[in-house]
């Protein structure tokens, strides 16, 4: 059976996806366009936990002073998620939204893994504006989280 890397980078060809793959760390980067800017997608390949985790790094870095807010509509959005999750690395301000896949015997199922970017993708396009209305347009992140919930 081929590695789980290889199987993510066919699966990533086949949908014509252009990427870099980093094999010492079992990482491969794919940069996308969104609505809010160019994201880097990093799929990380773990063969020896069987999974597979996207994590969209998007295009923004938050300011020192808004990442407690920014934190905070994180945790209200995630917890009305049921799939993944926003993140906040607070030393640099770097924000991500990831999902992971389990995988059996370290087989990647093509539709699932599709299924898994597209949802990943679509979530962070969707919430982009709320984020980064909290970030520059001074909304409250209870407001910003209320509009996904309607």
């Amino acid at each position: 059976m081929k590695s789980l890397l290889n199987q993510t980078e066919q699966i990533l060809e086949a949908e014509s996806l252009k990427f870099t793959t980093y094999e010492k760390s079992s990482l491969i980067e794919v940069k996308i366009q969104l609505d809010g800017g160019t994201c880097c997608i990093l799929i990380i390949c773990n063969e020896e936990r069987e999974y597979c985790s996207i994590r969209c790094v998007l295009p923004n870095k938050i300011p020192a002073s808004k990442k407690i807010a920014v934190a905070e509509l994180f945790n209200r959005l995630n917890h009305q998620f049921i799939f993944g999750t926003f993140a906040l690395d607070m030393e640099d301000g770097e924000m991500y939204y990831q999902q992971s896949i389990m995988t059996t015997e370290n087989h990647l199922e093509k539709e699932v893994f599709v299924r898994t970017l597209r949802i990943v993708l679509n979530t962070v396009n969707d919430q982009y504006y709320k984020i980064m209305s909290v970030i520059f347009g001074n909304v409250q992140p209870v407001l910003a989280a209320l509009e996904m919930a309607n």
